[in-house]
């Protein structure tokens, strides 16, 4: 019998840096094994859902088939351990396949959006130099393909943009007849061709993978910059997941416990929705769901609905959202039991809808970025809760992970309670950029600490709390170059009995000063609320300098591909309108 997971997170009492202990030891692990194992002992267990594959389900026992089959294809187009596969694909359960079969040959995935210009992903092609792509084959990719690979459409395919690229697949698209014919293209090969071609395994050799080997190379969102490519080795990845199932009581012995069924929202380019994806291959309660190819609420409501799922995975602005939505009283979603969010900063107002519109009791908030994955994690009981002391907290150290918050200018340790830089050191922290070893060295230093640019303080039982991205910390006009944190003011706005969400930013107006402003949305389009009446509200409650100057009332909120609020363009559009 397992023993019970236990958590521990400590402080000195003095100043900000803790680290939690555990029972849960670091393995080495692999997925290929994991594959294998959860084939062997749970062969028939229904463990994905593509509800837009017309729900398309498939066993461990499919996975391992297929993800074999795909492995052996990869091998015999003389793909080689370390070289890289590119992934330019919508939700689709071949991009799943795709990530276990380059597993098993030693690939390393490289998944894209394809929603960036021909601009940006020529950058990350050429970043990365991958061997192979797989792209959907749909209208709707027709141009990026065109731009990006015109020479698939000759007999033999060289592309002059991407010397390293020998080899292009097609996967068919599911969700319309029109397509640009891949069959027709010479020198592209077919996903579904590839699946059917049975290679001999018997007495085939699969390469050695190391536990700290690459297993991916993720790009951020790059709101600010261009995007940066992070080394997403197999130790970090899979031991995350490993801990966060035996922290859940999921085991992989428990499968004759209750069923987790999930709903992944997230797209599978993002961090999230792999770490997601793989938890099925730790624990066998777990059953995931995926409702489209592209974010689309109604789907969600609809799978949520339809596979009776008792947690939902997504980011703050999607629950939002969903909660929101005019349709979500025709849709039963009492099933859901768990919400788990992740990507953004979870406001208290959010979790008392949850709790009071929904009718959910359990709330998983994750603090973290894809170079680190997770840093924090909490999980908080609705009905016992304190929302105004525990309000923005983002929960203690993820297990073997240290953290510390540092004062930017001098890099000392802050005392407890003091905001600061958050700077995290441990097993899962990127061990470099891919191929930008200066850029590596910016963000983290000569003893493994990674600055991850967020401000946070601590409290003495180690408990992280939010306070702001660097890059967004307004210095205000008329603050004497005081700095203002967004999440301070956007806290207060929430207070008000009309204002459902906002986002605080700064306009500049010369090269040291913003103007503060704010966008917030009502809870309702019926309220009658003024500007005039929301800089009241806030001037009783903040210092002068804090207060926002200007303010619109907007349905909605300029995001990224991957949901993220972009302050930045809301900064642009505003000052435009404003004339500043």
């Amino acid at each position: 019998m397992e023993r019970k997971p236990i958590t521990t997170t400590k402080t000195n009492g003095l100043i900000s840096y803790s680290s939690t202990v555990t029972n849960i030891p670091l393995e080495v692990l692999s997925l290929k094994d994991r594959i294998d194992y959860m084939a062997e002992n749970y062969p028939n267990k229904v463990v994905y859902i593509f509800h837009m594959n017309n729900g398309l389900q498939l066993t461990y026992s499919d996975v391992k088939q297929r993800s074999y089959t795909l492995a052996n294809n990869f091998m015999s187009l003389g793909l080689n351990k370390g070289d890289r596969i590119a992934y330019l694909l919508p939700n689709t359960y071949e991009l799943l396949i795709c990530y276990f079969a380059a597993s098993i040959a030693g690939l390393i995935s490289v998944p894209l959006d394809a929603d960036y210009g021909s601009d940006e992903l020529e950058y990350m092609l050429k970043k990365t130099e991958p061997s192979a792509v797989v792209f959907y084959d749909c209208a709707e990719y027709e141009k990026m393909v065109n731009d990006l690979f015109s020479e698939i459409y000759s007999s033999e395919f060289k592309s002059k943009k991407f010397p390293n690229l020998r080899h292009v697949i097609a996967v068919e698209d599911h969700s319309s007849e029109t397509t640009i014919k891949s069959k027709s293209i010479e020198s592209a090969f077919v996903f579904s061709d590839l699946e059917k071609k049975l290679i001999d395994s018997k007495d085939k050799k699969y390469p050695y993978v190391d536990p700290d080997d690459v297993f991916a190379v993720m790009f951020t969102s790059g709101t600010t910059s261009r995007p940066k490519g992070i080394s997403v080795r197999y130790s970090s990845l899979l031991n995350n997941i490993n801990i966060y199932c035996k922290l859940l009581g999921a085991s992989e012995n428990e499968e004759e416990n209750k069923q987790i069924t999930s709903c992944i929202t997230t797209l599978t380019y993002h961090i999230g929705a792999i770490f997601g994806f793989m938890m099925v291959m730790f624990s066998a309660r777990f059953r995931l769901v995926l409702p489209s190819y592209k974010f689309d609420l109604v789907e969600i409501m609809h799978s949520v609905q339809k596979y009776k799922c008792n947690n939902l995975s997504c980011l703050p602005k999607i629950l939002s959202n969903l909660i929101d939505h005019p349709k979500r009283a025709a849709f039963d979603l009492s099933s859901l039991e768990y919400i788990s969010v992740g990507g953004q900063l979870t406001c208290a107002e959010l979790c008392r809808r949850v709790r009071d519109e929904l009718g959910v009791r359990y709330f998983g908030v994750g603090f973290g970025m894809t170079e680190v994955n997770i840093v924090t994690y909490q999980l908080i009981d609705l009905e016992q809760f304190d929302f105004n002391e525990y309000g923005n907290c983002v929960g203690s150290p993820f297990p073997f992970i240290e953290c510390k918050i540092v004062d930017p200018e001098t890099g000392r340790i802050q005392p407890l309670g003091v905001e600061g830089e958050l700077h995290v050191r441990g097993y899962n922290v990127t061990k470099s950029l891919w191929n930008d070893p200066e850029m590596t060295k910016k963000f983290i230093d000569q003893n493994g600490w990674l600055n991850t640019g967020d401000i946070l303080t601590m409290d003495k039982e180690g408990r992280l709390y939010f306070r702001s991205r660097s890059k967004e910390i307004i210095t205000a006009k008329g603050s004497g170059r005081l700095d203002v944190y967004p999440s301070i003011v956007e806290s207060v706005l929430l207070n008000h009995p009309n204002i459902i969400e906002a986002i605080v930013f700064g306009i500049p107006v010369n090269i040291y000063e913003q103007e503060l402003c704010a966008w917030v949305k009502l809870k309702s389009n019926k309220i009658k609320t003024s500007e005039e009446e929301i800089i009241e509200f806030c001037s009783q409650r903040l210092i002068d300098y804090q207060v926002p100057r200007f303010i619109k009332f907007v349905e909605d909120f300029p995001a990224n591909k991957i949901g993220k609020y972009v302050r930045n363009e809301m900064s642009k559009r505003f000052r435009q309108e404003l004339g500043i």
